[in-house]
Order: C-alpha cells, then sequence, then structure tokens
C-alpha cells in the first residue's frame, strides 16, 4: 500500500494509454489496472485471466486462476469469498467424496494463489502455512486412497 501512498495519479497516464488502447479499454479500467498492478508482488506475465460469469447456485464452486495469469485481485478475492461460502454450503450439505475433493481441490488452489499474489508480504506467508498444511493433508488422503486400492480417488487427488 505504500506504493499507492507515494503515487500521485492525476489520470495522464490512462488518457495516454487510452489513446493506444481505446478498443479494449476505458480510461476507468485502465486506472484500475495501473492501480492493482502497484500493489501487486509480481508482474504477472501469464495472459489475462477473465473471471466467468458465476452462475446463481449458490452451491458452485468456481475455477481458480493458475498465480501467474495477469488477474484483477479484486475481482479474485471476491470470487475466492464466494467460494469459501460455496465450498462451506457444500460440506453442510453434500457429504459425497466428490464433494469433499472439489472443495479440497479449490481451497489449496485459493491457498496457492494466494501465496503468491496476496499485496500483503504477511498474510502472504499465512497463506503458505495454510498451502503447506492442506498439501500435507492432501498428501495423507493419497496414501489411505492408495492403501484402500481406490484408483479413481488417487487419480482425482494426483490432479489438485
Amino acid at each position: 500500500m505504500d506504493v499507492i501512498a507515494e503515487y500521485e495519479f492525476d489520470g495522464k497516464e490512462a488518457q495516454i494509454l487510452s489513446a493506444f488502447c481505446s478498443d479494449w479499454l476505458t480510461e476507468e479500467e485502465i486506472a484500475r489496472k495501473l492501480i492493482l498492478d502497484a500493489i501487486d508482488p509480481i508482474v504477472a506475465l501469464g495472459p489475462p485471466y477473465k473471471f466467468p460469469q458465476r452462475p446463481s447456485d449458490e452451491l458452485f464452486i468456481g475455477e481458480v486462476p493458475r498465480p501467474y495469469l495477469q488477474v484483477d485481485l479484486l475481482k479474485a478475492w471476491d470470487a475466492t469469498e464466494k467460494d469459501a461460502t460455496a465450498c462451506r454450503l457444500v460440506l453442510e450439505h453434500d457429504h459425497s467424496t466428490e464433494a469433499l475433493l472439489a472443495v479440497y481441490k479449490n481451497s489449496i488452489r485459493w491457498m496457492a494463489f494466494w501465496s503468491v499474489r496476496c499485496p500483503n508480504a504477511e498474510y502472504r506467508l499465512k497463506f503458505e502455512e495454510q498451502l503447506q498444511k492442506l498439501s500435507e493433508g492432501l498428501e495423507a488422503l493419497k496414501r489411505k486412497a492408495k492403501l484402500r486400492l481406490e484408483i479413481e480417488i488417487v487419480q482425482e487427488l494426483e490432479s489438485i
């Protein structure tokens, strides 16, 4: 956040960029991108990621962008919150192995994302710690599934 405090944004950058990019970004979108890029801890070199339209189903668990894609961090945080709510509701209503795996996969992927992209270094470390704990749990699940010869579950766990 210190970067933003030191940076005086007067909109000139947005005007200059909009002259070149007017076909695909508005001045407001350019200004938003400049601000979010200023707080992003990495320079994302992957292609831009656009969050798909979320269905109204409260049990819908969305896809998680890879950490090195160009992602709007505010939209990512909103998606994280919605997925966390959906994961909680799924676990309350669906006690199947498939539901558990979907929640686990989503949680691990969001922890991996925020351990790289969270603007706050202290919180990045906390996300990394949670990712490590979830990963250790994942390995334990894999071992149990292998011992029980649950090949489909092992394959699903390997895809996380």
